[in-house]
């Protein structure tokens, strides 16, 4: 009876207290829901808006190419300069899917040359047009040096009429001078809204608002939830189209502002501004035009959608308190039979999550720097691939190539990069081969270079030991070692690295025994448990990027061998490791 007793009133002080706990946390949560939905839409819009910044940067970069290849040449009276400025057009058309179109135009509004991208095969166009009864040809007229026009984001139209299917399109024109000074014409690029509103999109949807549109500075839909409201300024009756009609509150705020939070139409709206003419101040370029260009980001969810979220919130919150106390209650009435089995359930427990959340986040981390080095690899061909043209045409101008080396130079130390993120991401693809390790310690110990104070002692064994593995992944483990050890002591008047090789047995196997060792300045206890961490260094921002030891155990870790480091703060580091040998004749003609 008492027993029961104990157990009622141990449940009900549980339910009691969880309950209330629960209540005065979901109370204080449920305030904030709608403040912290606000700030990550905001966010999200920043990202939003820096992508697109990054898109119009990319056509800034070619207008100005552009422009100062036809500042030099002259290409509307020369030849032999229009054929050099055609290839200069067709090849940014095949390096990139951004534009559409890049045509010269000259003072009377005729294409002296124009390039198409034909859906992926660009060629100069044979039959030429006259663009002197198009708007942005009348406003290019009006530009100076060093200005540029940037047109509407619309529809792009073909002899009169809406081009089918429809093609989103902007336009730059900058105009263009002799090398004189004298002003001949008009350079324009189309560029392929279509691939900007996709990769838009595609983000938009990840959005913690229900959607996100992107209006014109008129309040018009150029991307948007309902397909009938997009670009309805092009389209005769459908001018009311706009949010400005359809939230005029809302509208005024955001029109007004940079950035805005408002609440009309039953919803709550937050925008974000994207201006072009911010933008190409950056490169030094001034636009100009009848209007100041701006496109607005605006992000929606309606008061239902927020409420739906809060009431979960507190249901889920009520719920989990309750649930939590009667958990709690059984936990306390079973503690004194359960508590050595409990113990020994939860440290497995969290043992096995901890190996799972380690899996998981290297193989997130391999997914990242794989998919950043492929894609930063792409741009660097493109700046490469560039910056070589440039070069080519520029020979006789020293002052330029000077800078020219130094772009050369920094796109290398990139391309360094993007080889330390491929191969980070490629540590467990393997092409395994017979090799003698000591072969390959000694070729790689007198190829690194060391600065003069530094001395590098070799003890490796002179019989041969032989291993099944990949080739460079070893020699890029052995690099990395050996550069940590001369990087910690680079400061110091006489720095001692050694390395040694010898075979070992542990635990019935054979194994080829690696250590190098330092007396740099050491690795502090709080950082060595860290070190083998993917992008973890301790080195100044700029000169490490943390993949070099996650690279060296995982290739050890691929082999089955094993690494531990040693290390004391002020006297230097020492790093063991253990790769399993395996038998001479398993490998041919190891040589």
């Amino acid at each position: 009876m008492i027993a029961t007793l104990r157990t009622a009133l141990i449940t009900l002080l549980c339910l009691c207290i969880s309950a209330a706990a629960g209540y005065w946390i979901s109370a204080r949560t449920i305030t904030s829901i709608k403040e912290q939905t606000n700030h990550d839409i905001s966010n999200q819009l920043t990202m939003l808006k820096n992508d697109l910044g990054l898109e119009l940067g990319h056509m800034s970069n070619a207008l100005a190419f552009l422009v100062d290849q036809i500042n030099l040449h002259d290409p509307i009276q020369d030849i032999q300069s229009t054929g050099t400025l055609s290839e200069d057009f067709l090849s940014f058309l095949r390096t990139s899917t951004l534009f559409d179109q890049i045509r010269l135009l000259n003072m009377d509004g005729q294409e002296v040359m124009r390039a198409d991208y034909n859906n992926g095969h660009p060629a100069l166009a044979t039959e030429l047009q006259n663009k002197s009864d198009r708007y942005y040809f009348r406003e290019g007229l009006k530009l100076k040096r060093g200005e540029v026009y940037v047109s509407p984001f619309d529809l792009n139209m073909e002899n009169g009429h809406i081009e089918e299917p429809e093609k989103p399109t902007i336009r730059l024109l900058q105009p263009v001078y002799t090398p004189g000074g004298e002003k001949i014409g008009l350079l324009v690029i189309n560029a392929l809204g279509t691939a900007i509103l996709t990769h838009l999109q595609m983000e938009m949807a990840a959005s913690s608002a229900q959607h996100v549109s992107l209006l014109n500075e008129e309040g018009f839909w150029l991307a948007g939830p309902e397909k009938q409201d997009l670009w309805a300024f092009m389209f005769p009756g459908r001018e009311n189209r706009t949010l400005a009609n359809q939230a005029p509150q809302a509208w005024q705020a955001i029109s007004r502002t940079k950035r805005s939070v408002s609440h009309d139409h039953g919803g709550t709206y937050i925008s974000d501004t994207i201006s072009p003419a911010d933008l190409f101040s950056n490169f030094g370029l001034r636009v100009n035009g009848p209007t100041r260009r701006e496109w607005k980001l605006v992000a929606y969810y309606s008061d239902a959608y927020i409420d739906a979220r809060v009431a979960g919130e507190h249901h889920m919150m009520m719920s989990g308190a309750i649930a939590f106390g009667i958990a709690i209650a059984i936990i306390i009435l079973s503690l004194q039979r359960l508590i050595r089995e409990s113990r020994l359930h939860r440290l497995a427990e969290i043992r096995s999550l901890e190996a799972k959340a380690e899996q998981e986040k290297t193989a997130a981390m391999v997914t990242i720097a794989g998919g950043i080095g492929h894609e930063f690899n792409n741009i660097l061909t493109g700046i490469i691939g560039a910056t070589y043209l440039i070069r080519s045409k520029l020979a006789d101008r020293p002052e330029l190539q000077a800078r020219l080396h130094t772009i050369d130079h920094s796109c290398q130390r990139a391309a360094g990069l993007v080889k330390h993120l491929m191969t980070f991401a490629q540590v467990d693809i393997f092409e395994k081969s017979g090799l003698i390790l000591n072969e390959l310690i000694n070729r790689q110990a007198t190829a690194i270079p060391r600065p003069d104070n530094i001395t590098l002692s070799l003890d490796v064994t002179p019989a041969p030991l032989y291993l099944e593995a990949d080739y460079n992944k070893l020699e890029a483990m052995l690099q990395h070692l050996l550069s940590n050890a001369i990087d910690a002591i680079a400061d110091k008047t006489a720095g001692n690295i050694r390395l040694s090789l010898a075979a070992t047995t542990a635990d019935t196997l054979q194994y080829a025994s690696l250590t190098i060792e330092d007396n740099g300045c050491g690795i502090s206890p709080e950082n060595l448990a860290s070190v083998f961490d993917p992008f973890f260094t301790t080195k100044p921002q700029g000169e490490g990027v943390g993949l070099g030891l996650s690279l060296v155990h995982g290739v050890v870790h691929s082999l089955a061998g094993k690494i531990s480091i040693n290390s004391t703060p002020g006297h230097g580091t020492r790093v063991d490791i253990l790769l399993p040998l395996t038998h001479a004749k398993n490998h041919g003609n190891a040589d």
